[in-house]
């Protein structure tokens, strides 16, 4: 399975990023806590020094005995120090103040609650009727009384300037954001990778030039670098294979045809059937090496990227023109050719010397490789705007594998008992995509039936 680089990349820094995240909300949390904590714990001190305070002015006042006994139902002048006393409790803040004389605990408001004794000052956190409270206790000298001020956490929380609420909502607005622009970051950070991909696909097979990409990241220097170094070596090593082809063929052809003219000068001058026989044999393998010097030369030129002239030319004359040429190879063999009566014109734009070549190798191959006393079909038509040449004819089974390298260079079937040297569909194949088309090659359902069709543009 292939791995997404940016997919890798976006998961990599998605993971980390929500990571991060993850933290700082967690120590946003606790910090907003420690916050407002600290002002909770402000806020019982500032109400600690007021209980004291209005202690302190009103204890020695004999009322405030008689308002510890009175009974439930006697009216208390609102304008009295026990007034103030029971407004200590009565805030809307969810504050609560217990006393403690040393013979009595007086809870001060009708809705606070009754805090545990204390032991000791200082501040305590309790949970009271499921409620969690913040108490402070301290003794008071002056009065000789242990006082105790609380708030409600939940209450203080809603009302306190700083709440964790008021620092994670927006973090949690921000992170969808966030995420979002490092994936169209992460996507733009990438983009000199897909440009140097879209332009090696661009390229076509011939082209070996180095790569020319601007701006090149530091990162993809080396790899670039090393890629151009080994286009260099690549398109070296294919020069001097075209050079060995190109100069071998021309170096061949002219002792091989000097060669075939003397066989041919023997065979005219013996009349011994032994010697004949002989000559012959010798004339079929200097015919068959001249054809493979004529294949190489051919297929040096195509490689070269030789430029040649476009002409408007009629596939179906030049299938009319190969077969003249053919016609005596297939009486040899005793095979029925089937063309249609009249051959539709059919307008391509091509090199006629290149297209001749390519019909000829076609019909060639189809004629070589089928049994004697079979049936050869030849077709031109045009379809979906191209223009389409297709032979069938018999052949010994084929199977998946060999069909599959055919149009490779050199290669001919094991089981082949037909001369020749691979090369003759490669250069079929060479030529049909040099004119902007294609070849495919098939067989029927019992595999005795070789399919052969090339697609060319129209000529419009």
């Amino acid at each position: 399975m292939a791995i997404s680089l940016r997919r890798r990349l976006t998961l990599i820094l998605l993971g980390q990023t929500l990571l991060v995240w993850v933290i700082a909300v967690i120590l946003t949390t606790i910090y907003a806590q420690n916050i407002i904590r600290k002002q909770i714990d402000q806020q019982l001190y500032q109400y600690m020094d007021m209980a004291v305070h209005t202690l302190t002015t009103v204890i020695a006042n004999p009322e405030i005995t008689h308002y510890f006994a009175r009974e439930p139902n006697e009216l208390i002048n609102r304008h009295s120090d026990i007034s103030r006393i029971r407004r200590m409790g009565a805030s809307d803040e969810g504050q609560a103040t217990n006393l403690w004389f040393p013979s009595s605990h007086v809870v001060i408001g009708d809705s606070s609650p009754a805090f545990p004794e204390p032991d000791k000052e200082g501040l305590k956190q309790l949970t009271l009727d499921g409620a969690q409270w913040r108490v402070l206790y301290k003794y008071s000298e002056p009065v000789g009384l242990w006082i105790g001020v609380g708030v409600n956490l939940e209450d203080a929380q809603a009302l306190a300037s700083l709440t964790p609420e008021r620092f994670i909502v927006p973090i949690f607005i921000i992170m969808p954001l966030s995420l979002l622009v490092l994936m169209v970051s992460i996507r733009k950070g990438i983009e000199p990778l897909n440009l140097l991909a879209a332009k090696i696909s661009q390229r076509n097979s011939q082209d070996l030039t180095p790569l020319q990409v601007n701006p090149v990241p530091s990162e993809m220097q080396p790899v670039v670098q090393s890629l151009n170094e080994l286009l260099g070596r690549v398109a070296s090593a294919i020069e001097r294979e075209q050079r060995f082809t190109a100069n071998a063929a021309h170096e061949l052809k002219t002792p091989l045809a000097a060669i075939k003219a003397e066989v041919q000068r023997h065979q005219r001058s013996t009349s011994d059937s032994k010697t004949g026989a002989l000559l012959a044999n010798i004339d079929a393998r200097v015919s068959r090496a001249v054809e493979t010097v004529s294949q190489l030369l051919t297929l040096s030129r195509l490689d070269n990227g030789e430029q040649f002239e476009k002409t408007k030319e009629d596939l179906g004359q030049l299938v009319i023109e190969v077969l003249a040429e053919l016609g005596a190879l297939a009486m040899e063999k005793s095979l029925v050719v089937e063309v249609p009566d009249e051959l539709p014109q059919t307008w391509i734009l091509g090199n006629q010397e290149w297209l001749m070549i390519m019909v000829r190798n076609l019909i060639d191959n189809a004629i070589k490789y089928s049994p004697k006393d079979s049936v050869l079909v030849l077709n031109v038509a045009e379809q979906n705007s191209a223009a389409q040449l297709t032979i069938v004819n018999q052949c010994k089974p084929i199977d998946t594998a060999d069909l599959a390298r055919l149009k490779d260079r050199f290669y001919r079937p094991v089981a082949t008992s037909e001369q020749g040297v691979g090369l003759g569909l490669s250069i079929v194949d060479r030529i049909a995509k040099l004119h902007g088309g294609e070849m495919s090659v098939r067989v029927d359902n019992d595999a005795s039936r070789f399919i052969a069709l090339i697609e060319l543009p129209m000529y419009v």
